[in-house]
């Protein structure tokens, strides 16, 4: 679209960026604290932080292996959960079968409800984006990333869906559960406390090491792009000598996770809207770029799957996402709109009043 408005994307989604890994060491706290009853919750976020960015600044190609043992487990865990729920309902506890009451109740869904229910649905799915980040450690990155991308999203809906209508079932009276631990009392229900500590063991794992290092990885990513290209500071830009990783970011991102998540430990609604404002924004900012760079600009429009990709979907994108803005609360869209305001005076101060361009985006059209 425009080296500054693409500036401004940037810094929003930084917003997403920056909170995700503080996050969710919030949740492996929370989860911790469950698991080991007055254990500190301060230890295990410094644990998990300091993990996490060691594997960080080592690279990708350690954090890989990782990943796959963690996924299996994940796996695996998911499939014994759905088991046992469906037994446990098949039995006649929870609801006492597979009724619709999670999915749609006459009377209790108007537009502010369904608004306020697809921002919690988008933090679930936030983190896909963060492929498009490892673009110059992918083979092929053209066609891997966005493919990657795809599948990720398409395992996730049904994961995310089957899971959730079960642990709803099992609890229909959601009323009465613990926002942060709800999905842990559907356990205890349908495996009892060995199971209930073993899913705790699993996410807590899961959480804390694959979601987390992932998440400073694309995080570091970031700050690392932005520093090398100028719009922020030079030292964002650097590089470990020996492998070749964002160290500096990936150490800022550690420090800043840390001083967030200990006094935010009891605020995870707070930081979710955070981190929907950010990424929600630069998605509506990435659906317009579809439409004017491919519709306008390039004159894709001949064919009518031209005009469903670059017309009818982006502009269907961004209607959702706006509607989506209207299930925030107050304080969200006050820290988000002061975000804003500050990235604005950032880049207008990088930028002379956004007539120069960083040597990096001299060749893109302003």
């Amino acid at each position: 679209m425009n080296p500054h408005v693409g500036f401004i994307a940037g810094w929003l989604i930084l917003l997403d960026y920056i909170l995700v890994p503080s996050l969710l060491i919030v949740m492996v706290m929370n989860w911790g604290t469950a698991l080991i009853p007055n254990s500190p919750a301060w230890l295990w976020a410094v644990v998990f932080i300091a993990f996490n960015t060691f594997v960080n600044i080592r690279g990708i190609q350690m954090s890989r292996g990782v990943d796959w043992v963690i996924f299996v487990i994940e796996v695996l865990a998911v499939i014994a959960f759905i088991a046992l729920g469906c037994n446990f309902i098949m039995g006649g506890g929870g609801a006492g079968a597979f009724v619709l009451d999670p999915i749609y109740q006459e009377g209790q869904v108007d537009a502010h409800f369904i608004a306020a229910g697809i921002s919690l649905a988008a933090l679930s799915f936030l983190g896909f984006d963060g492929m498009s980040t490892l673009a110059e450690e992918t083979h092929e990155p053209e066609k891997n990333i966005g493919r990657g991308i795809l599948i990720a999203l398409c395992a996730i809906i049904v994961v995310f869906v089957a899971q959730t209508y079960i642990a709803a079932i099992v609890q229909p009276d959601w009323a009465n559960t613990d926002p942060d631990m709800g999905f842990f009392d559907s356990v205890m229900l349908v495996g009892g406390p060995v199971f209930y500590k073993i899913m705790l063991v699993i996410n807590i794992i899961a959480i804390g090491i694959a979601n987390i290092m992932n998440a400073q990885m694309a995080s570091s990513r970031l700050l690392y792009s932005m520093g090398r290209d100028g719009v922020i500071p030079k030292a964002f830009g650097k590089v470990h000598p020996k492998y070749q990783t964002p160290w500096f970011s990936a150490v800022f991102l550690g420090v800043v996770t840390l001083l967030l998540s200990i006094p935010m430990g009891d605020k995870m609604t707070q930081l979710a809207g955070l981190v929907n404002f950010g990424a929600l924004a630069s998605f509506i900012l990435l659906n317009f770029a579809v439409f004017l760079f491919f519709f306008i600009r390039e004159k894709k429009r001949n064919t009518f799957g031209d005009i469903v990709k670059y017309l009818i979907c982006p502009w269907i994108g961004i209607a959702i996402l706006v509607y989506v803005f209207t299930g925030f609360e107050t304080m969200t869209y006050i820290v988000g709109i002061v975000w804003l305001i500050i990235g604005l005076i950032v880049g207008a101060v990088k930028s002379k009043g956004f007539k120069e361009v960083p040597e990096a985006f001299k060749h893109l059209e302003v």
